[in-house]
């Protein structure tokens, strides 16, 4: 039961803070000054490197929150074209395989 009340309260708190860190229109992605190196992604893949890009990106995904259900709960976009995305992202970043 206490591991519900925890739930609970979470899932109420994500739903206050993405419903106070909304945007207007439509969600928009955007770099962090640690995201890149020299202009491009780092030698040993992106890490967080400090606690304002961890946050920056946390804001950014809550803002999404709508788009992601959107897209993994209710298949607005065809499991493998999303599998398909996810892939070339990941290879354009220089993630192994």
């Amino acid at each position: 039961m206490k591991l519900w009340k925890v739930g609970g309260a979470a899932a109420i708190g994500l739903a206050i803070a993405s419903r106070v860190i909304r945007r207007d229109g439509e969600p928009v992605a955007s770099m962090h000054e640690h995201d890149w190196e020299d202009g491009g992604v780092p030698a040993g893949g992106r890490r967080y490197r400090s606690p304002g890009q961890l946050l920056h990106h946390l804001r950014e995904l809550l803002s999404m929150q709508e788009a992601l259900v959107r897209i993994y709960i209710l298949r607005a976009m065809d499991p493998a074209f999303r599998e398909q995305v996810m892939i070339v992202t990941a290879d354009a970043n220089g993630c192994p395989q």
